[in-house]
C-alpha cells in the first residue's frame, strides 16, 4: 500500500489541543479501511500537541506545521489541501 496513492486524504488541523489529538489520530487509524493519508497540520501549537502526534509510528500520517495561527484553522485546512495526495478529501 505504500506504492499507490491513497484513496482520500483525512486533514486534521491542531491548535493547542493536545489533550484530544491522540484520540483523533487513533480514531482515524482504526478504521477499517486503510488506503488513506493523514495529513496532521500543526497550527503553532504552544502546548506539547506537537509531542502528542510525534508518538505515532504510522506511514500514512505525515505532520505539517505552520509557525503562525490561522483563525479558525481555515489556513492549515488550505495548507492540508495543499500537500494532499489524493482526489478524495476528509476533514
Amino acid at each position: 500500500m505504500k506504492d499507490k496513492l491513497p484513496f482520500f486524504t483525512v486533514i486534521v488541523p491542531i491548535h493547542n489541543k493536545a489533550p484530544h489529538v491522540s484520540r483523533s489520530i487513533g480514531s482515524v487509524l482504526g478504521q477499517s479501511y486503510g488506503n488513506f493519508e493523514l495529513l496532521v497540520i500543526d497550527d503553532a501549537s504552544t502546548d506539547g500537541s506537537l509531542k502528542e502526534v510525534e508518538k505515532f509510528n504510522d506511514h500514512r500520517i505525515r505532520l505539517l506545521q505552520r509557525e503562525v495561527p490561522g483563525v479558525g484553522g481555515y489556513a492549515a485546512r488550505n495548507l492540508g489541501l495543499q500537500y494532499a495526495k489524493a482526489d478524495w478529501i476528509a476533514f
